[in-house]
């Protein structure tokens, strides 16, 4: 090479050396190892909120869909992140029946009784189910409710009915327990949150025995009730620690024609993926 070539040539090989498409050294070109792709799952993309470079990888992994991305802004009908597969859950519940004191008074009056009731329309339960997500955006639950007990106190004026033990119990409110059957819905969410509603029917029984004042004494009142009826309600479930999640619900539970309703917080576990 002589000089004049070496002149020409000298800044064209430095300026590619400086940047980085040839070697300053030995004037080959540099061969880079490709860099290392990164991956998630597709439940730590949709639970973990990553970001958003690594969600968009997932997507041209084919771990995530349009729908999960999607649902990070929210959406109907959500099912990116509930675990698939059998859960189970349960919760603390605080039941309040739909009639008073004054009703049961009202009702005794109607067939002659004169009666003071005072009664105390709520009780605190619980529920345990059982249940499996599909990989549609609903879930079937199956269950066991215990509504507690309402505390009673009632005092009778004379002259005392002789059909008493059978007019209280058809008059008195009740709470009862028994198994669930349910269909779940997934409405809407967000991330790890999601608002769900259910519809189902329970099989009932309601067993209390009421002491009773009367102007002579007392007397006992046993109360053995047993039906089939719907309940329906609506609620959460938010979050995702290690497959455990909370739960918020509203439940309306019907009884042989009375209504009560049901506020609970509980936990749901998911052994699906």
């Amino acid at each position: 090479m002589n000089r004049a070539t070496l002149v020409l040539t000298s800044p064209l090989l430095f300026a590619c050396a400086s940047s980085g498409v040839v070697d300053s050294n030995t004037y080959a070109p540099t061969e880079y190892a490709p860099t290392e792709r990164a991956t998630t799952s597709r439940h730590e993309a949709v639970s973990g909120y990553p970001e958003a470079g690594l969600a968009f990888q997932g997507l041209d992994d084919g771990l995530l869909t349009e729908d999960d991305l999607g649902n990070r802004e929210g959406g109907f009908f959500p099912r990116e992140w509930l675990p698939r597969g059998w859960f189970v859950a349960g919760t603390a519940n605080q039941f309040i029946s739909s009639r008073e004191g004054s009703d049961l008074e009202r009702d005794l009056l109607q067939i002659g009784q004169v009666a003071k009731v005072s009664f105390d329309s709520e009780a605190l339960g619980g529920k345990l189910l059982i249940g499996y997500q599909f990989e549609a955006p609903i879930a079937v639950e199956f269950g066991y409710t215990s509504m507690g007990e309402i505390e009673t106190d009632i005092s009778l004026a004379a002259p005392v009915s002789p059909t008493l033990s059978d007019d209280i119990s058809n008059a008195h409110p009740i709470l009862g327990d028994g198994f669930t059957l349910a269909m779940r819905a997934n409405i809407w969410g967000r991330g790890p949150f999601t608002l769900t509603a259910r519809v189902g029917a329970w099989a009932w029984d309601a067993d209390k025995n009421l002491v009773v004042k009367t102007p002579t004494g007392s007397q006992s009142v046993k109360i053995d009730e047993r039906g089939f009826d719907l309940f329906y309600g609506v609620g959460a479930i938010f979050g995702n620690w290690g497959g455990f999640s909370g739960l918020l619900e509203y439940d309306r539970y019907f009884l042989d024609g009375d209504g009560v309703d049901s506020i609970s917080i509980g936990v749901l576990y998911g052994f699906g993926k």
